[in-house]
């Protein structure tokens, strides 16, 4: 008889089920599309338009190509790609317009974006709709919390476009002919126990399924047992304070997992779905963590001497929950949006729906970094508000990022039609602007106004910060005594992303069909990515031949004086590279030497990379890895 494997996530622990296949009252493979041939969809976003869109990662890796405009954010959901998967139907769309809307009814002229369920079958989940009239917009999500959120702040509910898959749920899984592929299961009942069987039952998109306790046992063999993915979070290099979370002040010069409280090492907090940051100051870390219901937490270790890691946060080896209390400041109901860091001091922009953004600070004043005017540091605070009432109505204000360098801070602030780059912090070589005589700005000041042209991005290094525009214009502020504005004097058509290290600069740019990394400044420590001759003031990156320019694309984290590299081929997992600083181990090679080329870094234990950050000297590694059940 044929048996499969149900790997079911009870109480936190993996279980395998042994069933027959026969027993299993399921929609059959008949009434389904095989979930094992179905493609990733990502969210894309256009910087030349400014409007989203989803697609497959292939489609958007050729639109950069193309210099088109779009790229590939975050995935979505699951769903077919070409015709004949039993139960879907064709999701049309308009081909010819970039605010792209997805529809189950066609137009003339339409294409196809892919195959989805038009009804909610086979565990499918909704794909909800917005839209936003000016500026126009479309939004298109299978969380109903998010989705809510964004009819809270004016967008207009359109509804349920059709229904999809969802992205994987690693912890669960599906045995069936399919192999084995993740099955979201809506609800999970154990109704009893005796003699190692149990009455199981289970919700599949709205549909009870019965497990007989004649036809499973619990398996008890090892060769039953299979390996249950969990995210983890990895780091190296530095750690003087204990900024790493290993629970020791020892350098680490291999990756190594991170240790949280109450979790076991090298797990996340229970109900973690994501790291959605890691935020490094000189010896001090920040970790937004995200929670499969949408909640966001703010984990901290290493030095917190100055304040930098929450109220009554002096030193932990480990991280730790940081507890802001948002009620002393008025601003009960508001929930984490991002968090960022400079040397001692850390950031938090905070929303609530219907209300404005906040910005707080709290930690080192040593350069204006809290942004407030020059409090007392030791007024007793636990955190400060960052106002820009004297910039932009506060009635209005939206925080679209934020970004740091070493004593320096910008933040995207959006209200109406305005759009303005505002900063503060060290100043002295015109970092944030034109200079204005002192050392540091301790009161927000506005950096750029970018509202005639929609604002791509911006990096920061300690002395200087590269901003890039919609239009490709690459603009440069501050210190040029290390050659950092080189890569912006080159003849550049396509920038695709922009990096810094404290005296470094980096582009990602797209020639002829093929990516490059372009980079100038400070080579003391090898972090250009190639050997310069005596007159060369910038270069390209020297990657070994193998490595596939045209059909791959890469994304860069900037720490102070290394660099890392995740490269993505449709269809492999993600490859990690790095190449400069390494004294403290930072790039996680088992050695301290400094290193000229990427080399590629073996991530121990990873099916995935989920997220890459950089530090002072520490690398930073989010991914899935095996555990046993």
């Amino acid at each position: 008889m044929k048996f499969n494997i149900l790997r079911l996530a009870l109480f936190s622990v993996c279980v395998d089920v042994v069933f027959s296949a026969s027993s299993f009252e399921a929609r059959s493979a008949q009434t389904c599309g095989d979930p094992s041939v179905a493609s990733t969809f990502y969210k894309g976003f256009n910087y030349i338009a400014n409007v989203h869109t989803f697609n497959t990662q292939a489609q958007f890796v050729n639109a950069q190509v193309l210099g088109t405009g779009w790229q590939s954010t975050i995935p979505s959901f699951r769903a077919w790609t070409s015709a004949g998967q039993l139960g879907t139907a064709p999701l049309f769309y308009d081909p010819t317009v970039n605010d792209v809307v997805f529809s189950l009814t066609s137009s003339p002229g339409w294409a196809i974006v892919g195959y989805v369920y038009p009804t909610q079958i086979c565990s499918s989940v909704p794909l909800y709709a917005a839209a936003r009239t000016s500026p126009s917009g479309h939004w298109y999500t299978t969380i109903e919390r998010e989705h809510n959120e964004l009819i809270a702040l004016g967008w207009v509910d359109q509804g349920i476009v059709a229904y999809v898959l969802p992205i994987q749920d690693s912890s669960v899984h599906n045995g069936l002919d399919w192999g084995i592929e993740p099955l979201p299961l809506a609800h999970v009942t154990v109704e009893g126990k005796h003699d190692n069987h149990f009455t199981i039952s289970v919700t599949l998109g709205g549909e009870r399924v019965y497990i007989k306790p004649s036809a499973w046992v619990l398996s008890q063999s090892q060769s039953l047992q299979r390996k249950c993915a969990m995210l983890s979070l990895f780091s190296s290099g530095s750690n003087a304070q204990g900024q790493l979370g290993h629970g020791n002040i020892d350098d680490a010069h291999t990756l190594q997992p991170c240790t949280f409280s109450g979790s076991t090492r090298g797990s996340l907090p229970s109900g973690t779905s994501r790291v959605l940051n890691v935020a490094s100051g000189a010896n001090h870390t920040l970790v937004l963590l995200e929670r499969h219901d949408g909640c966001r937490e703010l984990w901290g270790c290493g030095d917190g001497r100055k304040g930098q890691l929450g109220p009554g946060f002096r030193n932990s080896k480990s991280f730790e929950r940081i507890q802001l209390v948002l009620e002393d400041g008025g601003l009960e109901g508001y929930t984490l949006k991002f968090v960022e860091a400079t040397w001692e001091t850390s950031y938090a922009v905070l929303s609530s729906a219907g209300h404005p953004d906040v910005i707080v600070s709290f930690g080192s004043d040593d350069y204006g970094d809290l942004g407030v005017g020059g409090v007392d540091k030791d007024a007793g605070k636990a955190f400060h508000i960052v106002s820009l009432a004297h910039l932009i109505p506060s009635a209005e204000m939206e925080v679209l990022s934020i970004t740091t360098g070493q004593r320096h801070v910008i933040v995207q602030v959006r209200a109406t039609s305005l759009l303005l780059l505002v900063g503060w912090g060290l100043s002295r070589h015109g970092q944030l602007g034109v200079p204005t005589g002192s050392s540091f700005v301790s009161t927000p000041r506005v950096v750029a106004d970018v509202s005639g042209a929609v604002f791509v991005s911006c990096s920061l290094g300690i002395h200087h910060t590269l901003i890039l525009r919609q239009s490709k214009v690459l603009s440069c502020l501050g210190s040029d005594r290390k050659g950092q504005f080189e890569v912006a004097k080159r003849n550049i058509s396509d920038v695709q992303s922009i990096h810094c290290t404290w005296n470094g600069s980096y582009i990602v740019v797209i020639d002829d069909g093929t990516w490059v990394i372009r980079s100038s400044g400070s080579n003391s420590r090898s972090q250009l990515g190639w050997i310069p001759h005596e007159d060369d003031a910038g270069g390209i990156v020297k990657f070994p031949d193998n490595v596939d320019h045209r059909q791959s694309s890469v994304s860069l984290a900037c720490g102070s004086e290394h660099v890392l590299a995740v490269i993505s081929y449709p269809g492999f997992h993600p490859e990690l590279w790095g190449w400069g600083w390494n004294e403290h181990g930072n790039l996680g090679l088992g050695h301290t030497v400094d290193v000229p080329l990427p080399v590629k870094i073996d991530a121990p234990g990873m099916t995935s990379i989920c997220g890459v950050w950089a530090g002072s000297g520490t690398s930073w590694v989010c991914g899935q890895i095996e555990a046993d059940g």
